[in-house]
């Protein structure tokens, strides 16, 4: 993120766009780049200097919706703003890239569901070698322990 921001503000001072700082879409861009990149940003390094696992969860959730602020002003709010007449997309458009968008995440929660991404495989899926290995170790640790219950008694 301090690559990101750091591109951002070196763009903008290249190509010298103080004058549209003080209009509508340079108040845009100001939300965009303090409320969806400097307020994460601090809080990602909050939460790691303290491990407080509750500042990364509220700064990734602050990212994910700059991120899609920022590819919706790319490609919709902003696309062409010095024209005289706006683009609104149809409620067809709108309805395909939300259809586009809620099976992409269908398809992840059925893949977290139900591939071994988040834990262990379950024990069917396991190959015939690793079963054999584990009863093998199981089995060596309790003949350890008998071993161990044995005294040598002097006559």
């Amino acid at each position: 993120m301090f690559v990101y921001l750091f591109l951002k503000i070196l763009v903008f001072i290249h190509e010298q766009h103080w004058s549209y700082l003080n209009t509508s879409w340079g108040y845009w861009f100001l939300v965009e780049i303090i409320a969806f990149v400097v307020v994460p940003l601090r809080l990602f390094s909050h939460a790691v200097k303290y491990k407080n696992i509750k500042f990364v969860k509220i700064a990734a959730a602050m990212t994910l919706c700059g991120i899609v602020l920022n590819r919706l002003n790319t490609s919709i709010i902003a696309y062409n703003w010095y024209l005289p007449e706006t683009y609104v997309p149809t409620w067809m458009e709108i309805e395909v890239t939300l259809a586009v968008v809620f099976v992409e995440i269908l398809v992840l929660r059925w893949i977290v569901n139900r591939m071994p991404i988040l834990n262990d495989p379950p024990a069917w899926a396991m190959p015939e070698k690793d079963k054999i290995e584990k009863v093998f170790l199981v089995k060596e640790k309790e003949k350890e322990e008998e071993l161990e219950k044995w005294t040598v008694s002097s006559i």
